[in-house]
């Protein structure tokens, strides 16, 4: 993971999730893991990483940031394949 998706899993796990927070970022996030991610169309996100997979629909542009439910939403996806804040500062970075 590189500095930017360090701080977007930061931002995801925050809770609410934090302003400013867009489905790309996330789309950069899960492909910094390691996962695979694509877009069916303009709203549409489907996510495979560590042998789970999950789509997650928009209902606006992939530029639209995530409101709190899609937040959780994501979050808990990132839980399921065994995902934790914690790696944020695997670099050694403090949360702020």
């Amino acid at each position: 993971m590189n500095k930017r998706e360090r701080h977007t899993l930061r931002k995801v796990y925050a809770d609410p999730v934090e302003p400013g927070t867009s489905w790309l970022d996330v789309e950069h996030l899960f492909i910094g893991l390691g996962g695979y991610a694509k877009w069916s169309d303009k709203d549409h996100l489907t996510v495979e990483l560590n042998g789970h997979k999950e789509s997650f629909h928009t209902e606006r542009d992939k530029r639209a940031d995530l409101d709190p439910e899609d937040g959780r939403k994501v979050k808990g996806f990132l839980s399921s394949a065994g995902i934790t804040v914690d790696m944020a500062n695997a670099d050694g970075e403090e949360t702020s």
